[in-house]
């Protein structure tokens, strides 16, 4: 892993000390750091979506309450940094032809198997969308953070 001074980054708080370089007198030391998001084994989350009108689904008329939930959990975990995408097949077919997986599983089931989510390059789920938990449990954090909290300012809900 490169090392990174201290000035390239820290703004984003991924940093932690690695080493530092023999000082001699009258020297500023020189910190080394490496980046805590490559050191720590977050999870790479993917998820593949049935071709819909937009890119959460939760659009028109009626509005299925499962994608809501799941964009909001997609939102929140998005906030957190947490490495996690989601393709429609509508709008992204490239995103399920370079997934050589979901390419396989789509040629065997068929888009019956779509959503389907990938986690660190291995298919976890078809056919259905991830439970609160199950994200979490892939993101390492406590499943209340992906809960909408009611919090109202000036009447505004803010998430």
């Amino acid at each position: 892993m490169e090392p990174l001074l201290l000035n390239q980054g820290i703004e984003k708080g991924w940093f932690v000390p690695f080493s530092v370089t023999s000082i001699k007198r009258g020297q500023t030391p020189l910190y080394l750091f490496t980046s805590l998001k490559e050191e720590m084994a977050m999870s790479k989350i993917r998820i593949y979506d049935p071709a819909m009108c937009c890119a959460t689904g939760v659009c028109g008329p009626s509005v299925d309450p499962e994608l809501t939930r799941v964009a909001t959990a997609i939102f929140l975990l998005e906030k957190k940094n947490i490495d996690i995408a989601r393709y429609n097949l509508g709008s992204e077919p490239q995103a399920f032809i370079d997934e050589r997986k979901i390419q396989d599983l789509l040629n065997t089931k068929g888009t019956e198997a779509l959503p389907a989510v990938m986690v660190d390059g291995e298919v976890k789920l078809e056919g259905r969308y991830p439970t609160n938990e199950e994200f979490a449990q892939w993101a390492s954090i406590p499943v209340s953070e992906l809960t909408k909290t009611e919090t109202k300012s000036k009447g505004i809900e803010l998430l």
